[in-house]
């Protein structure tokens, strides 16, 4: 199967049932976005601002329990984003969805905490960077960052195997196989999935201080950074 053109196209594909998908796609998804809750309970921020809110599930759990924060969720694909408003209807007095790109967006106001979880690997190296340089920019000083991302091993014989496993873990879980096979291929041919040392480099490198890795399991973490003053 091709890869799909862009990011937006293949994440429409999964706007359908989204929160069964990922699910048979990232094993231990459920505590991954635990991990994401529970750092931005502890720091209590009143204005949030999601990267890559997909079918706003990750958002509306947040929302309820970061209780009386506002958000602003973006989301590019369409179908997603519209999905993301039906999901986090309860909540639109503190949750605005806005479809955009985030290397285009344009805060009204900073944040005293950013979080994005599976969307900053499908950025070339050069974008990503762009990009925490720009979040770190919408942020208030000592706010914080935590970035959950698809990741790549550094001992690539040990990458390969947890790739194996994942592919194992996707069938056996059910996951219809056009998606398998578009998720993989994906990862593989377009996706740009970095290492927990490069990720922790380049956190520094655009001035975030305190860099830490929070979480890991295979390919996948959680990276959790406090914008310098």
């Amino acid at each position: 199967m091709r890869v799909p053109e862009t990011p937006s196209e293949f994440y429409d594909r999964l706007s359908g049932d989204y929160a069964t998908t990922i699910r048979q796609l990232v094993p231990h998804y459920d505590e991954m976005i635990g991990e994401v809750g529970r750092m931005l309970e502890v720091s209590a921020p009143a204005r949030i601002l999601d990267i890559g809110a997909g079918d706003g599930s990750l958002t509306r759990h947040l929302a309820h329990q970061v209780s009386g924060a506002r958000f602003v969720a973006l989301e590019p694909a369409s179908q997603m984003a519209n999905r993301a408003r039906e999901m986090l209807a309860e909540y639109q007095d503190r949750c605005l969805v806005v479809e955009t790109n985030a290397l285009e967006y344009q805060p009204e106001h900073q944040f005293e905490a950013v979080y994005t979880n599976l969307v900053l690997h499908n950025l070339d190296a050069a974008d990503k960077r762009q990009m925490l340089r720009r979040i770190r920019h919408w942020m208030v000083p000592n706010g914080v960052f935590v970035w959950g991302d698809f990741i790549r091993a550094s001992d690539a014989v040990v990458h390969e195997r947890h790739m194996a496993e994942r592919l194992i873990f996707a069938r056996s879980a059910g996951c219809p196989q056009d998606i398998i096979a578009a998720n993989f291929a994906k990862e593989r041919l377009a996706d740009d999935p970095w290492t927990i040392d490069a990720m922790l480099t380049v956190l520094g490198d655009v001035g975030f201080r305190g860099a830490a890795c929070a979480w890991d399991r295979g390919t996948f973490a959680i990276l959790v950074a406090t914008r310098g003053v």
